[in-house]
C-alpha cells in the first residue's frame, strides 16, 4: 500500500535513525555490581544442587544431570532427547513439585543466562566515550510488523518480575542527571478486547467502574477480598492465558500450581 509507504514507513526511517545515533546509556559500574551479585548467586545454586545430588557433577551437561536426575533420585522421566534422558526447562519445571534439586537447577540456569546475556554480554558493547550502547532498529523484519533490535537485542530485557531482573534493568539510565525515562504502555489491551467481544458483564462492570480486572478476577477466583501479591498474579496470569486458550497442563506450570488447581 503506497499511503502507508510514504506516509507511515519511510518518515518513521528518519525516527529510527535517530534513536540509533542517540543510543541507550548504561551505567557501567552498575552492571559490574550485578555481575558479582550474580556470580554469588550461581555458586551458591551450586553448591546446593551438589549438596542435594550428593556429589560434584557437571551442571552444565545435560548427560551427566539427567543421570543424577533420573538414575540416581530416581525422578520421572517424561520426556527423552536422541541422546538420552531430556532435562530441558519444561521438564525442571514439571520436576519442581516432585523434588527441590529441579528448582535449584532452574534458578541456576535462569542466572547463568542472565549474566551471559545481560552482563557479560552488554558490557562488551558499550561505547567508552558516550557510555551508550547503539542497537539496530529493524523495520521490516518481523510478521507482525512490530520493530525487533539486533546488535544488542534491547527489547529482550527482563521483566522487572524478579529481584535480579529489576536491578538490570535500573543499569540503564537517563542520558542528564535530572532526566527521567518514561515507560508507557496500553492498559490491559487483550482483556478489554476480550470484554468487549465477549460483551462478559462481569468483566465490561470491572473496566467501566475503573476496577483492578486482574484483582476482581482474584475475588472471584479465591472467594476473598483481601489479595496476596501472588494470587493478583494468578488472577493475572488467568486472565491472558484463558485468551489464547492455554490448556491446564500449562496453565498449572507457568503459575506454579497443580493441574487440579489449573482446572478449577
Amino acid at each position: 500500500n503506497d499511503k502507508i509507504l510514504q506516509e507511515i514507513e519511510i518518515p518513521l526511517l528518519l525516527v529510527l535513525k535517530n534513536m540509533e545515533l542517540a543510543g541507550v546509556k548504561i551505567d557501567t559500574k552498575k552492571l559490574q555490581d550485578i555481575k558479582q551479585t550474580l556470580e554469588k548467586e550461581i555458586d551458591f545454586e551450586e553448591k546446593m544442587i551438589h549438596t542435594i545430588a550428593g556429589e560434584n557433577f557437571n551442571i552444565k551437561s545435560p548427560k551427566q544431570v539427567g543421570v543424577i536426575l533420573f538414575e540416581k533420585l530416581w525422578l520421572p522421566s517424561w520426556k527423552k532427547t536422541k541422546t538420552g534422558y531430556s532435562v530441558d526447562t519444561e521438564v525442571l519445571e514439571g520436576l519442581a513439585f516432585e523434588h527441590p534439586i529441579a528448582k535449584h537447577l532452574l534458578n541456576y540456569r535462569g542466572y547463568t543466562k542472565l549474566l551471559s546475556t545481560y552482563v557479560d554480554g552488554l558490557i562488551p558493547l558499550v561505547n567508552e566515550k558516550t557510555w551508550k550502547i547503539h542497537t539496530t532498529y529493524n523495520q521490516g523484519v518481523t510478521a507482525t510488523g512490530r520493530l525487533s533490535s539486533t546488535n544488542p537485542n534491547l527489547q529482550n530485557i527482563p521483566s522487572s518480575s524478579s529481584w535480579i531482573s529489576a536491578l538490570i534493568r535500573e543499569a540503564f539510565i537517563p542520558f542528564e542527571e535530572n532526566d527521567v525515562i518514561m515507560a508507557f504502555d496500553y492498559s490491559q489491551i487483550e482483556v478489554r478486547l476480550l470484554a468487549i467481544m465477549s460483551e462478559d458483564e462481569n468483566m465490561c462492570d470491572s473496566f467501566n467502574l475503573w476496577l483492578d480486572i486482574h484483582a476482581s478476577t482474584g475475588y472471584f477466583l479465591f472467594a476473598k477480598d483481601d489479595l496476596t501479591s501472588d494470587e493478583r498474579r494468578i488472577a493475572k496470569a488467568v486472565n491472558f492465558w484463558v485468551i489464547y486458550w492455554i490448556s491446564p497442563f500449562w496453565l498449572a506450570k507457568m503459575i506454579w500450581i497443580s493441574q487440579a488447581e489449573a482446572r478449577i
